[in-house]
């Protein structure tokens, strides 16, 4: 499902990257993210969708303790819409006029 994660470097030393503990403390190394705001290149996932023929859902899961469910599910509508795939290549243009 999509949900994105980011490291953040001035807690690390202190909590180390695996996430345990209560999702919303702030000294936290690791954070999960709306899709876009952290470190996923969803760019190559949704390519990478595509290329195995998967067209089915994108589920969203929002555990972002930065921002609102509301404003999340906003915010990751409109960065995951431009990059879904929605038609398969159809081959090189100069041979589709045989």
């Amino acid at each position: 499902h999509a949900k994105d994660g980011e490291i953040v470097e001035h807690n690390v030393k202190r909590s180390g990257i695996q996430p345990t503990g209560p999702w919303d403390r702030i000294d936290r190394g690791f954070r999960f993210r709306i899709p876009g705001w952290g470190s996923v290149p969803w760019k190559r996932v949704m390519t990478e969708l595509a290329l195995v023929g998967y067209d089915y859902v994108l589920s969203y899961e929002h555990e972002d303790v930065v921002m609102s469910r509301e404003d999340g599910i906003e915010k990751t509508i409109e960065y995951l819409k431009p990059l879904i795939i929605k038609g398969r290549y159809e081959g090189r243009g100069d041979k589709l006029f045989d």
